[in-house]
C-alpha cells in the first residue's frame, strides 16, 4: 500500500468510529513504536524498526518510559 494509502484508511476507520481529530499513517508509526516498547522492546530495537535515524522517537516514548519506570517502583525494582 501506498503511504496515502494507509493515511486514507487511518482516518477513515477513525471516522467510523467516532474520533474527531486529524489521523494519518503516522500515527500508526507512533502506536508502533508504544505497543513495541511496552511489549519489551529496547529503544534502540524500537528505532530499529521505525526506521528513526534520529532521537526523535524518544518524545512520542516519554509517556510509556514513565509509565514503565512508575511500575517498577511500585514493585520496588
Amino acid at each position: 500500500m501506498s503511504v496515502p494509502a494507509i493515511s486514507n484508511v487511518v482516518s477513515k476507520m477513525a471516522e467510523e468510529a467516532g474520533i474527531q481529530g486529524k489521523f494519518s499513517g503516522h500515527s500508526l508509526r507512533i502506536g508502533g513504536a508504544s505497543a513495541a516498547l511496552a511489549a519489551g522492546f529496547s529503544i534502540d530495537q524500537v528505532k530499529a524498526l521505525g526506521a528513526w535515524k534520529s532521537d526523535a522517537v524518544n518524545q512520542y516514548l516519554q509517556p510509556v518510559l514513565v509509565e514503565q519506570d512508575a511500575v517498577s517502583r511500585s514493585l520496588g525494582l
